[in-house]
């Protein structure tokens, strides 16, 4: 739980806002300032010693969040902290996710509604799918998998610590909330499929995106080769078929766009996000912590590092 503040970071930096600092007050609870001193958030929450905040501590981030309220009864069940914009208005309570809130997935963030339903949210802080499922996965490949009247379970006798979810109805939803449901047969040449159905295909791209998307795909065999090397047999890399699809556009606060690379079953290959400026000219390879290197030297050093680890294997 020390770190993650951390984990955080990547997704809520890139602010414009100028002037905001965290200030210790009473008991040792944190709240937000501005340059002029007024109070923009309470001294309310108790994340100083957790996070490592300092009082005066300027803050970098788009979104600002906190974890524990000192008042413990104030997060809806499923949730796990608060989230706030630079104007100190409220937001949503992110939804609690393994040991700590929820990740950005293809640009949006799954919260809890008052009502203790999921919905999700951007990284401007708006909320673009309502909260009314009971349950609801990050979004993979433009779609997710939702339920209600699901409820969760211990994964096994002796394992309480994580839950499964079982049970209820479940679909699939878009990132416009529109429940998609399946065909046995592609309906459109530009159907995609996802466990042996057929799905509308959910990237569609102007003439620039596709640019940038070109650029991934005349490289798709050099960067599928960089990334498997360390988990496969030379042989078996060239048979793997990998995409690259756009996940988010430029924003004020983070002009760039959010490329993914995604496996054959179109699963996501979390260590190969890429973001590429918004005139499309500049590429670069994009890690979990926020730090982005230009996507040559990405090849050059993606490349260096297999090379020693076959060294050091024989």
């Amino acid at each position: 739980m020390k770190y993650l503040f951390f984990f955080l970071l990547p997704y809520f930096c890139f602010s414009q806002e100028e002037g905001l600092h965290y200030f210790i007050g009473k008991d040792s609870l944190v709240g937000v300032k501005n340059s002029k001193g007024e109070i923009i958030i309470p001294a309310e929450f108790d994340d100083a010693r957790l996070r490592g905040l300092e009082d005066g501590q300027k803050i970098e981030e788009n979104l600002i969040f906190f974890i524990f309220h000192k008042d413990k009864k104030v997060n809806p069940p499923k949730s796990g902290g608060f989230m706030y914009d630079h104007k100190g208005n409220f937001l949503f309570h992110p939804f609690w996710f393994d040991n700590g809130p929820d990740y950005f997935s293809e640009g949006l963030m799954r919260f809890v509604g008052n009502n203790n339903k999921v919905g999700f949210a951007n990284k401007e802080g708006k909320i673009i799918i309502e909260p009314k499922y009971d349950f609801v996965f990050p979004f993979e490949y433009g779609y997710a998998d939702f339920c209600n009247d699901c409820r969760e379970e211990c994964a096994s006798k002796d394992d309480c610590e994580h839950k499964v979810v079982v049970g209820g109805t479940w679909g699939k939803i878009n990132k416009k909330g529109e429940i998609i449901k399946p065909s046995e047969k592609p309906k459109s040449p530009n159907d995609i499929e996802i466990e042996g159905v057929f799905y509308p295909n959910p990237f569609i791209y102007s003439e620039k995106e596709q640019k940038i998307i070109d650029f991934f795909r005349k490289q798709e065999n050099e960067i599928a080769y960089l990334h498997y090397e360390k988990f496969s047999n030379a042989s078996d890399i060239k048979d793997r078929k990998v995409y690259f699809e756009i996940v988010d556009v430029p924003r004020k606060d983070f002009p760039f766009y959010e490329v993914y690379m995604y496996d054959n079953s179109r699963n996501r290959e979390d260590d190969c996000t890429f973001i590429v400026s918004e005139d499309g000219e500049k590429v670069y390879h994009y890690d979990f912590w926020g730090e982005k290197m230009e996507f040559h030297k990405w090849k050059e050093n993606r490349a260096k590092l297999n090379s020693s680890k076959y060294k050091i294997r024989e």
